[in-house]
């Protein structure tokens, strides 16, 4: 009886000990309910202000990510107008799905002029970003980029480097008509309080992602991006 107790203790003993070796487990969720499908091997084509195409792929990153737990993808995005290889990202950018919804993080050595998918007008070299991750001048700036699952009217403070933005669910069936077919979206607001006559408006398919986004100021839209096709 005794052996059979002490076989039992050592049992949930060696269990334990293996539990705490192991990292805490990632956060799952079907690729059909994710509101930007944040998978490798996929891509999705963009029309940009109406001059350039982009192509956007998410890539797996050994970046442990601002919460040092791992599972972050690079966002990579490639236009039509630079010469850039896959892998090569020339925008600091990693993202993760978690339980609020999309997170994006910006690994930058600065605070310079990005907008929210992590796109700025000049760029540094792979080599570059390597040398400055190497001596440990990047700092991670996580913002909420879509919460989901959200209800109407719901709100949230971007963050990070976006603090002074918030977001607002608006609806959560609109139909969408761009370039690559119709789709019924869930769409949001974008609150900034430095300029009240402008909001940004964005329009997720669960299952896709981003459909389309776009700038009103006063009663003018204009378009930033346009889904042209994904596969």
């Amino acid at each position: 009886m005794k052996r059979v107790g002490f076989i039992l203790i050592g049992s949930l003993l060696l269990l334990f000990l293996l539990s705490c070796g192991q990292s805490p487990p990632q956060f799952q969720v079907s690729q059909s309910k994710m509101i930007v499908r944040i998978v490798e091997g996929r891509s999705w084509v963009y029309n940009v202000f109406s001059v350039s195409l982009d192509t956007l792929k998410y890539i797996p990153t050994d970046d442990p990510g601002p919460d040092g737990l791992g599972g972050w993808y690079t966002v990579w995005w490639a236009s039509n107008n630079n010469d850039v290889e896959e892998g090569e990202n020339y925008n600091p950018l990693i993202a993760k799905y978690t339980e609020e919804g999309v997170v994006y993080c910006l690994v930058s050595y600065d605070r310079g002029d990005y907008d929210i998918f992590g796109r700025k007008a000049t760029k540094d070299t792979p080599r570059e970003l390597l040398l400055k991750k190497k001596n440990k001048d990047l700092v991670y700036e996580p913002y909420l980029l879509a919460k989901y699952p959200i209800e109407v009217g719901e709100t949230w403070n971007m963050g990070g480097i976006f603090s002074n933005l918030n977001m607002e669910c608006i609806s959560l069936n609109t139909d969408i008509d761009v370039t690559a077919g119709n789709f019924p979206t869930v769409a949001y607001r974008m609150i900034n309080y430095e300029d009240e006559d402008s909001t940004y408006e964005m329009n997720f398919t669960p299952g896709i992602g981003l459909i389309l986004y776009y700038w009103v100021h006063l009663g003018e839209r204009r378009i930033f991006d346009e889904l042209v096709e994904y596969y």
